[in-house]
């Protein structure tokens, strides 16, 4: 027996009612559609942009680095030295060292007006394309009066997959970047530290203690170690092989930077000071406090030992064929000749100079270029020179290290593009 279903009292039927809430539904799924491809678009071109942002500072933070060497290579050897080493640099600090990167030369660049001979190199870095320039001209340097031999340009372009940009039609991005360093010259007195040791175990470098200021750069053919508390660097500090920072609050305003083996900046000798004032053939000793020290040249064929207070030791330069150890409090030291205070000409470890200063001052140049300097500094003393050695070691407490105008100093290089 079949039952026929009543309507409700009241109640409507409205004809075509499935098909409306068909049609309805399907709109929403195709907008749905529509709105998850803008939203796939949306992030993809989120993390393209991202990737492409990443990839283009990482080369421009090589591109600084190899023209601020590039302008210093170039001032101190030759202008092709400077390309090749600036190429072989930018390598290296994109990749963190990765040598199966090849560095291969196309081509030499000769542009009119800037000189006669090439002045510069076209490099491909594995799938970057890097050009360098040096000596470099432009309207901007030719305007601030800057010369050509002091300038170094970098241009780096690399095309870059963005396979999620696809959809628009672009599955590839040129990435350019460009640096441009100048070697002021005229502006010298900026090399605090320069220790030459190289090797991947050694740390040429090393600071320890607390509140110490080094108003300039530094150098490390090998490693640098900072240990210690509030130490600052105006400058910048430059390693080879790696850098380690232990304890908290140290400032380097420059930042760290990887650079190459140098030699040293200057060539210093016995013969370079000329004749000397005085000729001390076995050790000079000087223990007498609140005394005055004879100006002039000191030629020590043997060690020489200072401890004394409140010793004044102007226009005094000593150059020794042993070690140099100096003990002073509130004591006064500046050179005599090339802005030079101490030079030793020994290679005997611990150290082949060792300053340790309480109050007072020293200015000029503290020189080992076969041993070890080591310099302790506490109750705000300071140094207005430069510490140079095969190994440089630095601690004490509330001192300053700050670079001095001096013969012996070649100029900074800075990033002016």
């Amino acid at each position: 027996m079949t039952t026929k279903r009543q309507r409700s009292p009241g109640s409507v039927a409205l004809p075509g009612a499935r098909g409306f809430s068909g049609r309805r539904s399907g709109i929403v799924f195709a907008w749905l559609c529509i709105s998850l491809v803008g939203l796939i678009l949306a992030v993809g071109a989120s993390v393209e942009v991202g990737k492409l942002t990443v990839i283009r500072g990482k080369m421009q933070h090589a591109a600084d680095l190899s023209a601020l060497a590039g302008v210093v290579v170039g001032h101190d050897e030759t202008s092709e030295e400077a390309w090749h080493l600036a190429a072989n640099l930018y390598r290296d600090n994109l990749t963190g060292g990765t040598t199966n990167v090849s560095v291969a030369l196309v081509e030499y660049l000769n542009e009119a007006g800037v000189s006669p001979s090439p002045n510069g190199a076209v490099f491909m870095v594995g799938d970057t394309t890097l050009r360098v320039r040096h000596p470099y001209r432009d309207a901007k340097t030719d305007a601030l009066g800057w010369p050509a031999e002091q300038l170094f340009e970098v241009r780096t372009e690399r095309r870059v997959k963005t396979p999620l940009f696809g959809p628009v039609g672009m599955d590839n991005a040129l990435v350019r970047t460009r640096a441009v360093a100048f070697l002021d010259i005229d502006k010298s007195g900026q090399m605090a530290v320069f220790a030459r040791e190289d090797g991947p175990a050694a740390q040429a470098f090393t600071w320890t203690g607390s509140g110490g200021v080094i108003g300039g750069y530094v150098h490390s053919n090998s490693g640098v170690k900072i240990g210690g508390s509030d130490h600052r660097v105006t400058g910048h500090v430059a390693y080879v092989t790696g850098q380690t920072v232990t304890g908290t609050g140290t400032t380097v305003e420059e930042g760290f930077r990887q650079s190459y083996v140098r030699d040293y900046p200057f060539r210093l000798t016995a013969d370079t000071f000329g004749t000397p004032d005085y000729v001390v053939n076995g050790k000079l000793t000087v223990t007498r406090s609140n005394t005055v020290m004879r100006p002039g040249y000191y030629r020590v064929h043997g060690d020489v030992s200072i401890s004394s207070t409140g010793l004044v030791a102007e226009g005094v330069t000593i150059v020794a064929d042993g070690v140099i150890t100096v003990s002073a409090t509130d004591s006064t030291f500046t050179p005599a000749l090339l802005d030079t205070v101490f030079v030793s000409l020994d290679n005997r470890r611990p150290y082949s100079i060792s300053v340790s200063a309480s109050g007072g001052s020293v200015t000029g140049l503290i020189f080992s270029p076969f041993g070890v300097v080591k310099y302790t500094g506490t109750d705000h003393n300071v140094v207005e020179g430069a510490l140079v050695g095969e190994e440089v070691q630095i601690s004490g407490t509330d001192f300053t290290l700050q670079p001095k105008d001096g013969e012996w100093n070649n100029g900074r290089a800075k990033l002016v593009q």
